[in-house]
């Protein structure tokens, strides 16, 4: 007899019968990443080949918690296990399910993710124009931003008050995404004011905003004028030196310096020459041209600008003078 392993024939008595298939398992409610509240409905579709409609063992976890059996529902056709979500903490809960079929085949169904929210939470406040601290003036529109946990954009009783006055009643502008309300400043001192606003949400929960203070300035900034043009010249060999002295003032008749004058000046004949030069501390700027040319020569202002002051040519004392060189 040769040494070595033997090559050999297995025979097989009898019959292995068909193939036991695993069941399938789904969560069909809730779906992977819903928002839940109160009593919810669990809800796994789970079939098998071999096994009859309804007779799978399928059961819940929440959390990874304990397997809690599922009801088949004749009617949905589902296997269902209530969950009061009232007894869990707000945010975010796993649900795992598995069926498991007569041959002791057990299949797990993909995890979802929910987020439980029970607890109604108080809308946020905030306003947002004008800034606290601004000085403000004429119509201002007070601007508040507000947004729930559970009412929809724009839903909101959103209320202003100014001066610890009367709330009233601001409107959505799906525009700006803010509750807007018209205030007519020109009707208050100007002084310092206080506004406030609050937020209510379908569920009676009110959140006040942080009061802001402004200030309200209706006086507008100071004007200024021209109050005086003078004209005179010398001469020297060919030459005249034409010289235009302007004063700029404010609405109290202070001199006016730091001021820019643009002089636009008519030469004899039709020509222009133009310039721009400030004022002296004396509220006065000295406009100097050099021409060889006699006749008339009209000096005008044509505008004046200053940091903080604004123009009034209409309180003007003269706007243009006029000087003859023989």
């Amino acid at each position: 007899v040769p040494n070595g392993p033997q090559p050999f024939a297995l025979v097989v008595d009898g019959d292995f019968g068909p193939v036991d298939n695993p069941p399938s398992a789904s969560i069909v409610n809730p779906t992977d990443g819903s928002t839940i509240s109160g009593m919810v409905t669990i809800q796994v579709d789970a079939d098998d080949v071999e096994d009859p409609v309804g007779t799978l063992t399928v059961q819940v976890s929440i959390d990874s918690g304990v397997w809690q059996a599922a009801t088949y529902n004749a009617v949905s056709g589902y296997y269902e296990l209530d969950w009061d979500t009232t007894a869990e903490a707000d945010g975010l809960h796993t649900i795992d399910a598995r069926a498991t079929d007569s041959g002791a085949n057990t299949t797990y169904a993909n995890q979802v993710t929910v987020t439980v929210d029970n607890v109604d939470e108080p809308p946020t406040a905030s306003i947002v124009n004008p800034a606290d601290g601004s000085t403000v003036s004429g119509e201002v529109t007070i601007q508040v931003g507000a947004t729930d946990d559970r009412d929809a954009e724009g839903t909101l009783t959103v209320e202003i008050s100014i001066d610890g006055g009367v709330w009233q009643a601001a409107t959505y502008n799906a525009v700006s995404g803010y509750y807007e309300l018209a205030w007519d400043t020109t009707a208050e001192t100007d002084d310092l004011h206080a506004i406030d606003a609050r937020a209510t949400d379908s569920g009676a929960n009110t959140t006040y905003a942080n009061q802001i203070t402004v200030t309200v300035d209706n006086s507008g900034p100071g004007t200024m004028h021209v109050s005086a043009i003078d004209m005179w010249y010398t001469r020297l060999g060919v030459n005249y030196y034409i010289y235009t002295q302007v004063t700029i003032v404010d609405e109290s008749d202070d001199p006016v310096p730091d001021a820019t004058v643009y002089l636009e000046m008519t030469l004899p004949g039709g020509g222009t020459a133009t310039g721009s030069a400030s004022t002296d501390g004396d509220g006065i700027v000295t406009f100097s041209l050099k021409s060889k040319l006699t006749g008339t020569y009209i000096s005008e202002v044509t505008n004046v600008t200053h940091d903080t002051l604004t123009y009034d040519p209409d309180a003007n004392v003269e706007t243009s003078e006029s000087l003859v060189v023989p």
